[in-house]
């Protein structure tokens, strides 16, 4: 918004000088004739005013608009990327999510890809920014879960099993201890993984997990908790 008004702020003071060359040149003209080579660079320069006056009032009129759009797409993008990771984890911790995942058409193939067109479109009264952080909250509240059902050394197997890639341990570690919800809780497992200090270092760290997590498949998260010897790779 600041650098849209900015904008226009610049292009009105450049139609204001355009205006005032015209007529300090009417003027002159007025009382003393000039020569043509004068007239035209007068032209020149006038035109030029104006133009760049009218292309700055222009784009800085749509600015704002353009950047609100720009910052809609990401978020949506995100809760797009977000929502695989996400409706698993709700689904095996419902305790721990504000709203359920959609069940359409649960159990079917194309289960997953109707929740993933009807849950993102958000709730009455939630806005895309709004559902992106309750998104990642309610991720790490239920990895929190996880972690008290799942075996304290799943993370260093995860982490061989991925050969020490961070992003693709943490999406096998998640794929692996959602299976383990019918154990007796005890202390949270260690979970030596670094999702950032803050929401916009979260998100995209919880981004990649996500795409790992969906290439990964329940055949590896089995073989991590059967202790099968941790030689494939992400």
């Amino acid at each position: 918004m600041r650098v849209g008004l900015g904008m226009m702020s610049v292009g009105m003071i450049v139609l204001v000088l355009y205006a005032l060359a015209r007529v300090t040149y009417v003027v002159l003209i007025t009382v003393d004739p000039v020569s043509d080579e004068f007239a035209e660079a007068q032209a020149a320069v006038t035109d030029s005013l104006l133009y760049l006056g009218f292309l700055l009032w222009v784009v800085g009129s749509i600015a704002p608009a353009v950047h609100a759009g720009t910052a809609l797409y990401r978020t949506y993008r995100g809760l797009i990327d977000l929502h695989p990771l996400w409706r698993d984890l709700a689904l095996v911790t419902p305790d721990v999510v504000h709203h359920q995942p959609s069940r359409l058409l649960d159990g079917h193939r194309f289960g997953p890809a109707l929740s993933l067109v009807r849950d993102p479109a958000g709730r009455a009264g939630e806005s895309c920014t709004t559902q992106l952080g309750r998104y990642v909250t309610e991720v790490r509240d239920s990895i929190h879960e996880l972690r008290r059902h799942a075996p304290a050394d799943l993370a260093d197997r995860a982490l061989r099993f991925a050969r020490r890639d961070e992003i693709h341990a943490e999406a096998y570690w998640n794929r692996a201890a959602r299976t383990t919800l019918g154990t007796e809780p005890g202390c949270p497992a260690p979970l030596p993984f670094h999702p950032g200090g803050d929401l916009a270092a979260e998100i995209p760290h919880l981004r990649a997990v996500a795409s790992a997590y969906t290439r990964a498949s329940d055949q590896a998260a089995q073989q991590l908790l059967g202790r099968h010897p941790a030689t494939a790779t992400a």
